[in-house]
């Protein structure tokens, strides 16, 4: 869903904002989009950490509830985690119905979001601010 957003989102502000006439279009979009991400990127590695108790915004409070809400989990040994039966998987037909399931599903999207624009443009007949 959020990828989808995303898109909508982002082809929406693309196709207003190459149509300014800054750095001739595309390009502008391009740099903003990019800087956008940099941004983003740059906030996720400040404000997200890989667990709770290792979070330096949360209080003592906050982690000591967490901490006591979480079910005790005995650690995994190495030999426990070598018996993941990762052949079998793999030669599971229902593992690579969902592969190629998955493939086919991107693939489509991705031709959909290609081909939109020219669509759109070509046989609906609109402009890219309509």
């Amino acid at each position: 869903m959020g990828m989808e957003l995303g898109d909508m989102v982002s082809f929406g502000i693309s196709l207003f904002a190459c149509e300014l006439p800054i750095q001739g279009g595309w390009p502008f979009v391009f740099y903003t989009m990019s800087a956008i991400g940099l941004v983003l990127a740059i906030f996720f590695v400040l404000f997200v950490s890989d667990s709770p108790f290792d979070n330096r915004l949360m209080s003592e409070a906050e982690v000591s509830f967490i901490a006591s809400s979480i079910p005790k989990v005995e650690e995994k040994s190495a030999r426990a985690l070598a018996k993941i039966p990762v052949k079998e998987i793999l030669k599971s037909m229902p593992v690579w119905a969902i592969v190629v399931s998955q493939i086919g599903s991107d693939w489509m999207y991705y031709c959909i979001l290609t081909v939109s624009p020219t669509y759109l443009k070509e046989i609906i007949k609109l402009s890219n601010l309509e």
